[in-house]
């Protein structure tokens, strides 16, 4: 089994490009990010230097912000996020940077978006 490296993102760079590195080197492994009381806020897969796999995001409550799903560095899959109350608020469906489809929910699980590309 594999150890997965896990680094806080006060330990990583970042260059102009948004390339990330850690120990001088382009990163692989997980970077998360605290909120200022050690809660955790985001936590992202990256291979090679740029995003690839889940980027996820917490409010300070703990309660799931947001959802995306990275491939060398592009959005691909579903991109979700949630009100603070847990409540659904958008999903998107993203391929190759186009959004295929959008949902989008008020704070009372009523859908008032809902959208499709042909």
């Amino acid at each position: 089994m594999e150890n997965k490296l896990i680094v806080d993102s006060k330990l990583t760079d970042r260059d102009d490009s948004g390339y990330i590195y850690w120990q001088g080197k382009l990163f692989t492994g997980t970077e998360n990010w605290y909120y200022d009381d050690d809660n955790i806020g985001t936590e992202t897969e990256y291979v090679d230097g740029v995003p690839d796999g889940v980027m996820r995001g917490w409010y300070r409550n703990g309660k799931i912000r947001s959802e995306k799903f990275y491939i060398k560095g592009r959005i691909q899959g579903y991109v979700r996020e949630w009100y603070e109350s847990g409540q659904i608020k958008r999903e998107e469906e993203i391929y190759n940077g186009i959004a295929l489809s959008t949902k989008q929910w008020d704070e009372n699980g009523n859908l008032i978006v809902d959208k499709r590309k042909n």
